[in-house]
Order: structure tokens, then sequence, then C-alpha cells
């Protein structure tokens, strides 16, 4: 796939790069700010408006023309994995969250 996105982009490997760490860069940052307004809504309203953000996200990284897009798609999308992943780790027990990043 990376060769196959190199290509159709016609990027570096740098560029790569920053495109792969733009979600993570964005995820935990969005995290920590969710801190303070997620107790204020009910959790399963937020949790679907976060999911509705974040497959508005995947659909724009999917559409995304050229690279100067990608990582712009990559940082919303990672804004809304951030905060939905904080969430769930709240509402679920926390043996079970980490048995299913674990894998």
């Amino acid at each position: 796939m990376r060769s196959h996105l190199r290509k159709e982009l016609s990027i570096t490997t740098v560029e790569f790069a920053l495109i792969v760490s733009a979600h993570s860069c964005s995820t935990g940052p969005a995290g920590l700010l969710a801190a303070g307004f997620a107790d204020m809504f009910d959790r399963k309203k937020l949790l679907l408006f976060f999911y509705a953000r974040l497959i508005a996200g995947t659909l724009l990284c999917g559409s995304a023309p050229n690279y100067h897009f990608l990582p712009i798609a990559r940082i919303v999308t990672g804004i809304f994995c951030g905060q939905r992943v904080r969430l769930v780790s709240r509402t679920l027990p926390i043996y079970l969250t980490f048995g299913c990043a674990a894998g």
C-alpha cells in the first residue's frame, strides 16, 4: 500500500511519514481536550457524534486528491479517534480496553 500511495500521489518517503504521523500526533492532544467537556454530555450521543465525524474523516482520507489534503484529513480523523478512544476507555472496564488494544 505504501508504494501504491507514494506512486499515486508522487510523494517522498519523508512526506509519507508525515502523512502517517499526522493521525498519531493529533490523537493524543484531542483525547486530553475531550477530558474537559465529555462528562457534560450523554456518553452514547457523544460517542455517536464522534463516530460520525470519524467516518467523515475516513471518507476525506479516501477521497484525498493530493498530498496537501491528505495530512489534513488524517488530522481530522485523529482528532475524533482520540476523543472516541477516551470515551470508550471510560465506559468499558480497563481490562477490556487494554485487551482489545493488545489484540
